[in-house]
């Protein structure tokens, strides 16, 4: 408050715009509005995340399984068709689609923003959780293997720290770029 009261008082250039702002966000109350937006994005990004993680999980998953199980193979060209698919819809397009399309009756846009963001993050997420699982070293999957009697049980307690450390650091830089497209657009549903 010092300093625009500072430019205020000596009625320098900026005064008139330091008044105004004061007007417009301090008198009449608009930065409720900017708290309830960063509230509303922080609440779609955490939402989104969950999804698409789930999301993310399942697909990598399932392409992954479906390298050895023949069974899966028609499975895994149905997520191959929808990670191609969601990651070609541009995100306002998708918002659009969920929102007068999907979910024509929805009253409340957050909702529909934390599917909408959380099935765009799924396709994402499905990549990179699956080039995580590639990732890890071809050695301690032989070493699972060799514990384990095949390669299903040797996900478990070898392969799942280097996914983890691998998928973290992946999942955190995901998480950042949501919240900056999501503070960038300036929405306020």
């Amino acid at each position: 408050m010092i300093l625009p009261t500072l430019f205020l008082a000596a009625g320098g250039p900026l005064s008139g715009w330091f008044a105004k702002l004061h007007e417009t966000f301090i008198v009449n109350q608009r930065y409720k509005m900017m708290i309830e937006g960063f509230r509303n994005t922080i609440v779609i990004t955490l939402g989104a995340l969950v999804i698409g993680v789930t999301i993310g999980m399942l697909i990598a998953v399932v392409k992954y399984l479906a390298e050895d199980v023949p069974g899966l193979k028609p499975l895994a060209v149905l997520c191959d068709l929808y990670v191609k698919v969601i990651r070609g819809i541009p995100m306002v397009v998708l918002l659009l689609i969920f929102f007068y399309i999907i979910f024509s009756h929805a009253k409340n846009g957050i909702p529909v923003a934390i599917i909408a963001f959380g099935v765009n993050s799924g396709a994402y997420m499905a990549e990179l959780i699956r080039s995580g699982i590639n990732a890890v070293d071809a050695g301690q999957i032989r070493a699972g293997n060799l514990i384990r009697n095949n390669s299903y049980d040797a996900v478990n307690p070898l392969m799942m720290v280097a996914l983890i450390y691998l998928v973290l650091v992946l999942l955190l830089t995901s998480l950042l770029g949501k919240l900056e497209r999501r503070l960038s657009t300036g929405d306020k549903r």
